[in-house]
């Protein structure tokens, strides 16, 4: 459940973590007496072709984020994460919603270079994620707090990001959102992503403990075109911090990810 994290966040995400899309936020606009409301549609993302890596990859990501009117389900991300997710959301108060979710990375976190791989530094495949998170939000405001644990052998270990946001909306068709968000991560986490193996003919052995990975400055915009399409755009501008930013892999402790999406709302 991180931002076009991005990815976590991304972004995810925010995500991390793939990259967080900034439709994670666009309101669905629908009638209280439908069955489902939201968006679909598709994406491209700009992302580092390895965490810390100087070079960029394109990856293309789908636009999903439904939300049921009868049932607290959810499918894709409209709390933020992966587009490849179903989860429970339950409000609680005025305020505050609470929820879990299970969902699968939307790409491979590291394609690993022919030199990374001779050193004995492997592609990081994509994984199955299972999370829960806490969000407050009242005008125009929110934070959430989402935990996440890989699941299966994945190693990718077990990540906290929290991430603040402020929504503007100038006119009816234009709404931007704007906020910081920072991961800490575990050391199976940062011994999978910024680790290197006793042994390799590159790089010094490094063993990474746990502990803040990222801070990272969110923007998104998105411009309704009509009722129904909608276009996006999001940017991240992160900055790896402690264990991960002394990594022997990091070429670039300021990774940017960038987004675009088109989007129809039902």
């Amino acid at each position: 459940m991180a931002s076009l994290t991005a990815s976590s966040t991304l972004l995810a995400l925010v995500t991390l973590a793939t990259p967080a899309l900034a439709a994670d936020d666009v309101p669905p606009s629908a009638a209280d007496d439908t069955a489902a409301h939201g968006l679909v549609g598709l994406g491209v993302a700009s992302i580092p072709d390895t965490p810390g890596g100087d070079d960029q990859r394109t990856v293309i990501l789908p636009v999903l984020n439904v939300r049921f009117t009868q049932v607290p389900f959810y499918l894709g991300n409209p709390f933020g994460g992966t587009p490849l997710q179903a989860g429970m959301a339950l409000p609680v108060g005025a305020h505050w919603t609470f929820g879990a979710a299970l969902s699968a990375q939307a790409n491979d976190p590291r394609e690993a270079t022919d030199a990374q791989r001779a050193a004995g530094v492997e592609d990081i495949d994509r994984a199955g994620m299972g999370s829960v998170f806490a969000r407050w939000a009242a005008d125009g405001f929110s934070a959430t707090l989402t935990a996440t644990r890989s699941m299966g052998d994945s190693d990718q270990g077990k990540t906290a990001t929290l991430r603040l946001q402020r929504t503007f909306q100038p006119n009816p068709r234009l709404r931007l959102t704007l906020g910081p968000s920072a991961t800490w991560s575990d050391g199976e986490h940062m011994r999978t992503w910024y680790g290197v193996p006793t042994g390799s003919a590159r790089y010094a052995a490094y063993d990474p403990a746990g502990g803040l990975e990222e801070i990272a400055l969110n923007l998104g915009a998105s411009i309704a075109l009509s009722p129904q399409w909608i276009v996006g755009s999001g940017l991240q501008l992160a900055q790896l911090h402690g264990h991960a930013r002394d990594s022997p892999l990091v070429e670039d402790d300021t990774p940017v990810r960038m987004s675009l999406f088109v989007a129809r709302r039902f």
